[in-house]
């Protein structure tokens, strides 16, 4: 499997996390993951698993000196399959020019911002797209809203599939009342919590989470929120002055970025996504898998698929129109005032989690996957 960076960060890697375990458990196949850049969380967590990793230690998919270590890598593994997650440009030029043979699988796993004005990078990287072009034996997309929204932009013949990103319904290390997150911001167990895990980026709508938490702090005076995630200091300046705004600035904690954030999100009373886009949002899974009740504004990609879950088999989770912050704020101020909804929520979450993105049903399709590819 093919990725870039090596950050846990990053919903990609995590997802690679998740699954290459699974897969590796599996009779007659054997798992390794490479990623562009120096060896981090994601190859010291994949190592402890039992998963080799490889790292080309370069700063960025264009570096030249890429070319000879994934040559020497290809070698070394010698893989059937190359999973490709995300392909540095380097790597695509040395697949397309020695390593043909190969069959090679691609996860879609989200919709890239439409850009008006391509810079000369960009520009450069579609003509060596075409130039050094790698054949694909399988497109999959984790989930149907982004399949859904990539439809015709696609030319070629190349088969699809959706195939969920997965999440353990099983080995999750339980807290017994989600006291750890209430002791790191200094509440007594039992205070109100809500909040967010996420990359504090304009995609993740940040603005619309942090005046969301603002609307319910100022409703109900004994609940706190907090903001897992580190991003941009221009983004976070201006979620900071909404809180201002607000006047609860000591009810408001901002973590940073936290490695043991899909551990400390159980002990929220109520995780929040406003995302404008998601290929599938990875936290709404961990806290489905978790029982922790959760609350999204409807966007695109794979929220389109909670949605119709939440429609046909829920409803699972508190959800608003995009951009209706006010409603969502009053479904969430609902929720924590009726403590038993909240949970029948949360097991119908868990429920519906173990149908759609349980990890054994997900490794299992990816394996008959690849099978058939190499039969």
């Amino acid at each position: 499997m093919l990725t870039a960076n090596s950050s846990l960060m990053d919903g990609i890697n995590r997802h690679i996390l998740t699954i290459c375990p699974a897969l590796n458990r599996m009779d007659g196949l054997e798992v390794a993951v490479c990623t562009v850049m120096p060896a981090g969380e994601l190859n010291a967590s994949l190592e402890t698993r039992g998963i080799k990793t490889f790292s080309l230690n370069a700063g960025h998919g264009h570096d030249m000196k890429i070319a000879g270590r994934y040559m020497s890598v290809m070698k070394s593994f010698q893989p059937d399959i190359v999973h490709i997650h995300v392909m540095a440009m380097m790597e695509r030029i040395v697949a397309s020019l020695c390593f043909r043979k190969v069959k090679y699988i691609k996860t879609i796993h989200g919709i890239r911002d439409k850009v008006e004005h391509p810079t000369v990078r960009m520009r450069l990287e579609e003509m060596l797209n075409k130039i050094f072009p790698v054949k694909l034996s399988a497109r999959c997309y984790i989930s149907e809203g982004v399949r859904e929204a990539l439809a015709g932009a696609e030319t070629d013949q190349t088969e699809s599939y959706v195939v969920y990103n997965p999440i353990s319904f099983t080995d999750n290390k339980q807290l017994d009342t989600g006291q750890d997150l209430s002791r790191l911001i200094g509440v007594k167990d039992g205070t109100p919590i809500i909040g967010t895990s996420c990359r504090i980026a304009n995609v993740k709508n940040p603005e619309a989470f942090t005046e969301v938490m603002c609307m319910v702090l100022k409703s109900l005076p004994d609940t706190h929120a907090v903001v897992m995630g580190d991003g941009s200091e221009a983004i976070k300046t201006r979620c900071r002055a909404i809180v201002e705004q607000y006047g609860v600035e000591t009810r408001f904690h901002w973590l940073g970025y936290r490695s043991d954030a899909p551990h400390l999100v159980q002990g929220l009373s109520c995780f929040i996504m406003t995302s404008h886009s998601e290929g599938l949002p990875t936290s709404l899974l961990e806290c489905m898998s978790l029982k922790t009740p959760i609350a999204f504004m409807e966007g695109n990609g794979g929220l389109k698929d909670i949605a119709r879950i939440n429609a046909e088999e829920g409803p699972v989770a508190v959800t608003a129109s995009a951009g209706d912050l006010k409603g969502m704020a009053a479904g969430i101020i609902s929720l924590l005032n009726e403590p038993a909804i909240a949970e029948k929520y949360a097991e119908r979450a868990y429920a519906a989690g173990i149908r759609h993105f349980d990890i054994d049903a997900v490794a299992m399709m990816l394996n008959e996957l690849y099978k058939s590819k190499l039969s």
